[in-house]
């Protein structure tokens, strides 16, 4: 069984922990979104279907409408690109609706996650048959304002955060689709594909969610809450079993530990990651700092 990315915390306080987990599933869905690095804009469809049957010349079917989802995907990757200079792919990513088994009868914890294998994000059905006017305002917004932080001062706070969750795991799309076109060796593709992960493995959360919430604070904003100190501590290894300091380490560590190298170095230190494994040797954590520092040097050489 290949493992998805991880666990997505739902709350911005620090060491708060509600999660949406990282679940494959296999419905299908005509809705998706396309990076592109040209000019062309993006879509569900590749190139226009021809056909001659009443002509000499090839006729162009026009391509299908965008569904409001799709438009609001496509809506968040321009203005991630825009604010960050970051270009996403050329491969589709679909969007669905649906909640995960281990959710049902208390899916107020799930909004959504990014399905690895797929290609596909996957949110919570409560937006499928919402007016999502108001998200393609907040991307619209994001678009145009790339220095208005948050979002949800400024605009309606419930999709405010759903923009920002597509953005989440619209940074984990960006990394995967890094690592199959480029890197298909990479450690990250290696501990995903264990049957089960274990806190040995907390540096592989610590990348990929860190990684996730950067880009969804290029969004939205995000502030720093976590303290350095923190990587310092020795930690109980039955406190790192915990879903509430792994979530901890992994979203509010895993955003400061890697923000000031994306923010400076852009998709430069997205290679570094995906080639260069983060080993936590528990209880110990002073391995991620010293990841970082070394990135640092690497990236600015």
């Amino acid at each position: 069984m290949n493992r998805d990315v991880s666990e997505r915390s739902l709350l911005r306080e620090p060491g708060v922990a509600a999660t949406c987990v990282f679940l494959a599933l296999s419905l299908p869905s005509l809705n998706g979104c396309r990076g592109t690095s040209s000019s062309h804009e993006r879509g569900l469809l590749p190139a226009a279907h021809r056909s001659g049957q009443d002509s000499d010349e090839p006729s162009v079917e026009p391509p299908l409408e965008l569904s409001p989802i799709q438009k609001a995907c496509r809506g968040v990757m321009s203005a991630i690109e825009a604010r960050t200079g970051f270009s996403f792919p050329s491969s589709e990513v679909e969007v669905r609706f649906a909640i995960p088994e281990r959710y049902r009868g208390r899916d107020y914890f799930f909004v959504g996650h990014y399905e690895a294998e797929a290609n596909a994000i996957v949110l919570h059905p409560r937006y499928e048959k919402r007016d999502l006017s108001p998200l393609l305002e907040v991307v619209e917004h994001a678009a145009l304002h790339p220095d208005s932080f948050p979002l949800k001062d400024e605009v309606d706070e419930e999709f405010a955060h759903l923009a920002e969750v597509l953005a989440h795991e619209l940074g984990h799309f960006f990394v995967d689709a890094l690592i199959k076109t480029r890197f298909p060796n990479s450690w990250i593709a290696e501990v995903r594909a264990k049957e089960k992960l274990s806190v040995n493995d907390l540096g592989y959360y610590i990348i990929q969610e860190g990684i996730g919430e950067y880009f969804g604070a290029v969004l939205a904003g995000r502030k720093d809450y976590f303290s350095p100190s923190v990587w310092e501590r020795t930690h109980d290894i039955e406190e790192l079993q915990t879903s509430e300091m792994r979530t901890f380490l992994a979203y509010d560590g895993g955003y400061s530990l890697l923000r000031p190298l994306l923010s400076k170095h852009g998709e430069r230190a997205l290679e570094y990651f995906v080639q260069h494994e983060l080993k936590i040797d528990v209880p110990s954590l002073a391995a991620a700092p010293a990841y970082a520092q070394e990135a640092a040097q690497v990236l600015s050489r």
